[in-house]
């Protein structure tokens, strides 16, 4: 368990999490973001698993690799529209993550009745679950490698499984915990225009950086 939840405070997660609450001034759907990226990223991580476990089965590398890459570009394409965001609004910016900027999106291309913001919300939640999906297969950090690779190498099956899903447990303890923190953080910023300017520059540079060094380290 403590194992995930060290890993739960991986920078991708961070990254993540940074940018689904800042982009919400509700706190109940900051929360919702933050959890259903926490279930996604346990959820795949659980099955990843359990294959290794009963079948020995490994994703393919270059499945793995693209995957990567797609965190890497996602990370470095976010970072660099925030800080785009901070120099055009610089005198009153408002944080926008992937989620705002893709409902925004959305609505323009298909300004119907029936797209309303109700269901946008719901496109919003099911997407923090995909993007956890996708980085607990395309961010294979040490410390979830090392947990895999000793779980099946366990002679005891229930030994196996338990340590497994202690260390999910972890994870979903430690990226709830950073979702009220965040919130909390971005919360309290958006009383001084100031500090909301230097969250986001920060935001915006992090993401950047952890960008390029996923992608230059494949």
């Amino acid at each position: 368990m403590l194992i995930g939840l060290r890993h739960g405070m991986d920078s991708d997660h961070i990254a993540a999490i940074a940018d689904m609450v800042g982009a919400e001034k509700q706190k109940n759907q900051q929360l919702k973001l933050g959890m259903m990226y926490a279930v996604g990223h346990g959820a795949i991580v659980f099955v990843i698993g359990m294959l290794a476990i009963f079948a020995g089965t490994h994703l393919p590398v270059g499945f793995l690799r693209v995957m990567e890459l797609f965190v890497g570009l996602s990370l470095l394409l976010l970072g660099m529209f925030i800080l785009y965001s901070v120099v055009q609004q610089r005198n009153d910016y408002e944080y926008q993550g992937r989620w705002k900027i893709l409902s925004a999106t959305i609505y323009k291309l298909f300004r119907r009745k029936t797209l309303t913001e109700d269901k946008l919300s719901k496109f919003g939640i099911f997407g923090a679950f995909v993007i956890g999906v996708i980085h607990g297969i395309g961010a294979e950090t040490p410390t979830q490698v090392i947990v895999i690779s000793s779980s099946v190498g366990l002679q005891n099956l229930f030994f196996a499984v338990a340590q497994l899903l202690l260390f999910v447990i972890g994870v979903l303890m430690a990226t709830i915990f950073m979702t009220y923190f965040a919130s909390w953080g971005f919360i309290k910023a958006k009383f001084k225009k100031k500090l909301y300017l230097i969250l986001g520059v920060l935001t915006g540079f992090y993401s950047v950086t952890l960008g390029i060094s996923i992608i230059g380290g494949m």
